[in-house]
């Protein structure tokens, strides 16, 4: 019962996290009210990702200190503070700090407990329990990504913050304290034939190794293309002259393929092995490219269903894949440790997929020079793959 109370709540609370990819559906009432532009407001998501990977870093470190079911409702109790303040922003430093920061930060480390806690369970299933879980916090901006559109059409964005933080308190409340480590860990670990595949690396023995930094390159350019499209996904379908009733759910079709693709991929990876599975990816993304550039030429809706599929299913390998690479390759007695440490990626991914596409969109007239530099992402993460044949090493 310890096991399935422990997996659902997880769910759930992935589910909330998830609302983190459904920025972009602010982007438009945002920039309508104060007028900045597009990299201004890029650069909301470019910061609340650096701040994601720093959140995970931080509940790493004090995991051991403080329960953490306490430390997730301390984090729920930061996001409700920094959707109140956003509900009541006056200038742009605050959009960074109380949206950037706070809820980069307490999402990022409350997504590290789950990742931390919950695989413990099933050492035999680390992907697939990986995969679900990331498949839930995909799925987050496709439920609340769509909410949050109806309630602004309803009520506008200051009061669908006040909202949503409500809601992120009342279910954190409700269901944090059935997160916890497993009471027999030792026993459900002892398995030699696991002990065999699992090889435990500290977390400077991890950076050491030559394949932390070939994954965490491939890394940076499948996320670069993921978040690039989840930041510009509204208004590019705004742009592609995308109905307005439809925009959320083509926000919410990136979620989702980005959901899928996180428990396909982190399944795969178990199945059929790590050069498999990144390859696969990364050769999505490029059609996904392929088929926006197209729509873009032809202006046909269903190539932008299909470019918007395929880059969600593509960058959903990532996180999925990261959590399953660093478990499996690097081992679980310093993984929430070194799991933050691969996270960190991200930073990197933060600027080039959203802040650089931004000014790049900027500073031209559409988005077809950005989807060229989507393209390169997804070409440079199909050789760094290669770099990675041998399965374990």
């Amino acid at each position: 019962m310890r096991k399935i109370m422990a997996t659902a709540s997880s769910a759930i609370i992935m589910l909330l996290l998830g609302l983190i990819y459904a920025w972009s559906i602010f982007v438009a009432p945002l920039e309508k009210e104060f007028g900045w532009t597009r990299d201004q407001t890029s650069l909301t998501f470019t910061i609340c990702m650096s701040f994601f990977c720093i959140g995970g870093l931080v509940a790493a470190r004090i995991r051991k200190k403080i329960n953490v079911s306490i430390l997730l409702i301390i984090n729920a109790i930061v996001i409700l503070i920094g959707f109140l303040l956003t509900s009541r922003l006056t200038s742009l430093w605050q959009l960074y700090v109380f949206y950037g920061v706070f809820c980069g930060l307490s999402v990022g480390s409350a997504y590290n407990c789950i990742l931390s806690i919950v695989p413990m369970y099933y050492p035999k299933r680390i992907g697939i329990i990986n995969g679900s879980m990331l498949f839930c916090f995909g799925m987050g901006g496709l439920v609340l990504g769509t909410v949050a559109k109806k309630l602004i059409n309803i009520i506008e964005w200051r009061e669908t913050f006040v909202y949503l933080g409500i809601t992120f308190i009342v279910v954190f409340l409700a269901l944090a304290f059935f997160v916890r480590t497993p009471k027999n860990l030792n026993a459900i670990w002892s398995d030699k034939k696991i002990d065999s595949e699992v090889r435990d690396r500290s977390p400077k023995e991890m950076i050491r190794h030559p394949y932390f930094w070939i994954f965490n390159i491939w890394q940076i350019f499948v996320s670069s293309l993921g978040l690039a499209l989840i930041g510009h996904s509204a208004t590019l379908a705004t742009e592609f002259n995308v109905p307005g009733g439809m925009i959320a759910l083509a926000v919410g079709l990136v979620s989702a393929s980005n959901g899928l693709g996180k428990f396909a991929f982190s399944t795969l990876y178990d199945i059929k092995g790590r050069t498999f599975s990144l390859t696969l990816s990364s050769v999505l993304g490029l059609l996904g490219v392929i088929s926006l550039i197209l729509c873009f030429n032809t202006g046909l809706l269903p190539f932008l269903v299909i470019g918007y599929i395929c880059i969600g299913l593509s960058y959903g390998a990532a996180p999925g894949s990261n959590a399953t690479f660093t478990r499996k390759q690097f081992g679980n007695t310093y993984f929430s440790t070194n799991f933050a440490i691969s996270s960190f990626s991200l930073l990197v991914a933060a600027f080039l997929g959203t802040y650089l596409i931004g000014m790049v969109r900027a500073a031209s007239s559409n988005y077809l020079s950005s989807l060229m530099i989507m393209g390169v992402f997804t070409v440079l993460a199909i050789i760094f793959v290669q770099f990675m044949r041998k399965e374990k090493a």
